[in-house]
């Protein structure tokens, strides 16, 4: 995952928490190669994570984001998906860098 990559992910959970100010609480779409799921419930579960994975390993994109607008703060999941190793990253603000290209 190059920088700008990096950045894009950011870019969308901002543009996320902008609806979830302007709208409220509680669609699924894609943004330049990140799928992105947006949920209105009480809390993400696994059966959300899953339904994601399956999303990202069906289209090959390995950016993707779990966005839960049914909580009073927008909640969001970043996850990256290794294809070589068929697996998922949660990226989290210690281990980001490790997934960061120069390129």
């Amino acid at each position: 995952m190059t920088r700008q990559e990096y950045k894009e992910i950011y870019d969308v959970v901002g543009a996320a928490m902008e609806v979830h100010r302007t709208l409220g609480r509680g669609m699924e779409f894609y943004y330049n190669g990140i799928i992105v799921e947006l949920k209105s419930v009480a809390e993400i579960v696994s059966d959300h994570r899953a339904q994601l994975f399956n999303y990202m390993r069906i289209t090959g994109m390995h950016r993707g984001i779990l966005i839960n607008f049914g909580e009073r703060f927008l909640r969001a999941e970043r996850y990256l998906y290794l294809s070589e190793e068929d697996d998922f990253v949660l990226l989290q603000q210690d281990n980001y860098k490790d997934y960061i290209t120069d390129n």
